[in-house]
């Protein structure tokens, strides 16, 4: 994933593209603690309760992953992953299947 992440990510930093490299470099730190911080809150609260330390991440991973796709591409992506773990066809409201 790294080949792929690292230049979408600096791509048009300009003069923060060394920041933004930075940042990558503290995201591969921070692989290496949470798991750490993860261990330590489920032996403190329990491995279910413990879980919610990773919910901002996904979040933002999710961020970063859509913050510059349009709304019909969103969507258009939704139902092709629906599609394929369906196996159904996505249908609009008048019962028509869905153009990708």
């Amino acid at each position: 994933m790294w080949p792929a992440i690292w230049p979408l990510t600096i791509d048009g930093l300009g003069k923060f593209t060394k920041t933004g490299s930075a940042l990558l470099i503290m995201a591969i730190a921070g692989g290496a603690i949470l798991p750490l911080i993860y261990g330590k809150l489920s032996l403190a609260f329990g491995t279910q309760q413990a879980y919610w330390l990773v919910v901002p991440c996904y979040l933002y991973i999710l961020y970063f992953a859509t913050k510059d796709i349009s709304s019909e591409k969103l969507l258009s992506l939704l139902c092709k992953w629906l599609t394929l773990l369906t196996g159904r066809r996505i249908k609009n409201k008048s019962g028509l299947p869905v153009r990708f």
